[in-house]
């Protein structure tokens, strides 16, 4: 039995995004393998809430008490070893930490340490790549271009008012405000930060990525880098979709559509001109209440679903299209997609290209064309045998990589062995 802390900034259960799915199931897992496992995480309301736990994740959860002051990284070392050391683990487990993260290694430097990088959050501190003032996928990083990442941190974060709305009493909005906190109180701006930062990526002892381009990152400072896939909720599986009492193809594109990063409107320009053209479909899609939804006749929105609705919703449509134009970290919708024998239509970006097989599980588009997008999904509507092929063979990728057993078995399983057998020892 191998006693694991894991250590994570941002958790909440229920979650409050595929990073949180992601953690939990991992720490369960872990524990029906036998290991003794707990975590560690902020009690912190404010801007964006951490250790929100009301209902049971599976483990034990210890949470420490911050307030927007307290939450700085000094701070955030001394509690999180003063709680880490009553446990005495065998293995640090990292997973979300933003740009606390170095820190928090630093802190805990005489346990051993993995890693889990499930987005981009220390080398961008807007955890996205994306440079909105050009409206472009960001090829720098804080290790690059450290001055342009605090330009950009400028311009989103703007300064000045999110020091005012630090101190205010007043409730705000989210926004960037959290990763202002995170990013300032880290003082990730300063040339000591990129030394921590350095020794801690090379501190541990393996880092788990979910795309190329970050395996292309850490590689740079540390020889153990691996590819560890997301796998999915078993509500997605293949069912009777009903297709034929339909009298049109349902094109899928699920997730938050008022973010422009996530290319919906990409995905409705094309719509709009295979409508034209006079091809028969629906769009569904699961826009929140308040999200602006352009008029078409087309578009049929099935409201924001929880994950039971979520699968049912996949299992019934054609097609599932992923429109995002940033760096999708991992690109999880691609993954319930396959488990649902659900052909794809994604952009060729970050762990999408790495999922997607072009050409036999889905087809990859090239990022902000409308026209090529309208094009594969064109394809796919008219090639309904060749679709159907593509979602089995997505099912066979499935059960071949992208099952949990499969991803403990290959990945966890041989880092988090007894103490005596793991390759830390």
């Amino acid at each position: 039995m191998t006693r694991i802390a894991i250590v994570d900034l941002v958790f909440n259960w229920p979650p409050g995004g595929g990073s949180m799915v992601d953690v939990r199931e991992v720490a369960v897992r872990l524990r029906e393998m036998g290991h003794d496992v707990r975590m560690v995480t902020p009690h912190f309301e404010t801007y964006f809430p951490r250790g929100r736990i009301s209902l049971d994740p599976g483990f034990p959860v210890d949470l420490i008490p911050f307030n927007r002051f307290s939450f700085n990284s000094e701070n955030v070392r001394k509690q999180f070893r003063r709680k880490v050391d009553a446990f005495r683990p065998d293995i640090v487990f990292l997973t979300d930490g933003y740009s606390l993260k170095p820190h928090l290694s630093e802190a805990l430097k005489e346990y051993p340490q993995v890693w889990r990088a499930y987005s981009y959050e220390v080398f961008c501190p807007l955890n996205n790549l994306v440079d909105k003032r050009l409206d472009y996928v960001c090829n720098k990083s804080i290790f690059k271009d450290q001055k342009w990442c605090e330009s950009c941190c400028r311009h989103h974060f703007k300064y000045r008012r999110s020091w005012i709305k630090l101190i205010s009493p007043i409730k705000f909005r989210i926004g960037y405000l959290f990763l202002f906190q995170e990013y300032w109180f880290s003082r990730a701006n300063r040339p000591e930060f990129l030394e921590t930062f350095e020794r801690a990526i090379r501190r541990a002892k393996a880092i788990l990525v979910y795309n190329d381009r970050q395996r292309a990152f850490f590689s740079q400072f540390q020889s153990n880098v691996i590819f560890a896939p997301t796998g999915v909720s078993p509500l997605f599986h293949p069912r009777e979709n009903n297709a034929a009492t339909r009298s049109r193809p349902v094109i899928l594109v699920s997730g938050r559509i008022e973010d422009p990063v996530k290319g919906f409107m990409k995905v409705f320009f094309a719509c709009k001109e295979l409508y034209r053209k006079g091809i028969d479909f629906e769009l569904w899609i699961t826009a929140k209440p308040n999200a602006y939804i352009p008029s078409a006749p087309f578009i049929r929105n099935i409201g924001w679903l929880d994950a039971d609705r979520l699968a049912e919703a996949t299992a019934r449509a054609d097609i599932i299209c992923i429109p995002s134009y940033w760096e999708e970290a991992f690109g999880i919708v691609a993954v319930e997609a396959m488990a649902s024998a659900k052909p794809v239509v994604a952009c060729r970006v970050g762990g999408l290209q790495k999922i997607v097989q072009h050409g036999k599980t889905g087809l990859l588009v090239e990022p902000n064309s409308s026209a090529d997008l309208a094009e594969k999904l064109k394809f796919l509507i008219q090639n309904q045998e060749i679709a159907t092929q593509m979602g089995h063979r997505g099912r066979e990728r499935f059960l071949e990589s992208y099952r949990w057993e499969v991803i403990m078995q290959t990945v966890y399983e041989p880092l988090f062995r007894t103490p005596s057998e793991t390759q830390f020892s």
